[in-house]
């Protein structure tokens, strides 16, 4: 009777595994990847150019990957910890509430760029006012309106 061979050991992982805490759970859901990427666009594509001359190994684009959320991590964390945070949030969503009282047909990114902030910023605004049912989106995102409530 023929044996088996032996099955080979299974590779280590590659990175040991980590337990997120709850701040940082909240901070990598609302971290901005597109933007992160778009903001870095020439390092995004000399990483991956890099990666690719390589022919196997993506080492160059891990790094930066790594390294661009490290320090968006590191700009979120250092935001939200500056006095004030929480007011300055309620007074962002307050102005947006009154931007779209005077202007119902505003998009997000137009609110995003008379404020100075991100889409998905403006998003996050939003999204307060909408579960309280003090805002709410009429029609499709091009062309439709807000209806801001008392």
């Amino acid at each position: 009777m023929a044996r088996k061979p032996a099955a080979a050991p299974a590779a280590p992982p590659l990175f040991p595994p980590v337990s997120l805490t709850p701040e940082i759970t909240g901070l990598v859901a609302n971290l901005p990847v597109e933007t992160l990427v778009r903001d870095r666009q020439a390092g995004y594509c000399a990483a991956l150019n890099a990666a690719n001359a390589t022919g196997h190994a993506a080492a160059p684009f891990v790094v930066f990957m790594l390294t661009a959320i490290r320090d968006a991590l590191a700009e979120a964390a250092a935001d939200s910890a500056a006095p004030g945070c929480q007011k300055t949030a309620q007074k962002s969503s307050q102005k947006i509430l009154a931007l779209l009282r005077a202007d119902p047909e505003l998009t997000i990114a137009a609110l995003g760029a008379r404020l100075g902030l991100s889409g998905r910023a403006v998003k996050n605004h939003l999204a307060n006012p909408k579960a309280l049912d003090r805002l709410r989106r009429i029609g499709p995102d091009k062309g439709g309106r807000w209806e801001v409530r008392p």
